[in-house]
């Protein structure tokens, strides 16, 4: 990778010179032979071959989600319970991509049957939803508030389109 970025830094390239570069550089790699370059260059749709990605990351949200969806309102309640079966420290260590995904999780795992409102103001209180500063949360967060029909997000979805005004924001709380 560095010999590529190095030959071709502060130019523009083509796949042609890209493809040329790659078998130069790897001639004497006998899986070269291998490549069907026409299928990964004209082929429509995805590509030929999918990597396995490290998926660690993307299932702690996941879980995450999953786990307060079995929350009943007795749990949500007790914020003893919660603190216990979801430590705040663990949120806290979340990115906020992490973070981001928990909501959208949640949002399509709960479609059909939406999260209580007890269960809603749990994670409210829990995550300190009101002091969040990332909009990327903020969004997603009152998403999941409005989908739910749960009216304590209302006030606070007005005050973010008119606070950050990003149409990639506010468009989906719009609609």
């Amino acid at each position: 990778l560095r010999s590529y970025i190095k030959h071709f830094k502060y130019r523009s390239i083509e796949t042609k010179d890209f493809k040329s570069y790659f078998l130069e550089y790897f001639q004497n790699n006998a899986a070269i032979k291998q490549i069907d370059w026409d299928g990964w260059l004209n082929t429509p749709g995805a590509p030929l071959h999918i990597p396995n990605y490290d998926e660690t990351l993307l299932k702690v949200s996941v879980n995450l989600a999953h786990e307060w969806i079995q929350v009943t309102d007795d749990v949500a309640q007790n914020s003893t319970l919660i603190e216990s079966k979801f430590p705040i420290k663990e949120w806290k260590a979340l990115e906020s991509g992490q973070k981001k995904l928990f909501f959208i999780e949640l949002q399509e795992r709960t479609s059909d049957k939406p999260l209580s409102a007890v269960v809603l103001d749990a994670i409210l209180k829990h995550y300190s939803m009101n002091d969040e500063h990332n909009a990327e949360v903020s969004c997603q967060w009152i998403l999941l508030g409005l989908k739910s029909q749960y009216e304590k997000v209302v006030n606070e979805s007005i005050q973010f389109v008119t606070e950050i005004g990003r149409m990639k924001f506010i468009r989906p709380i719009y609609r």
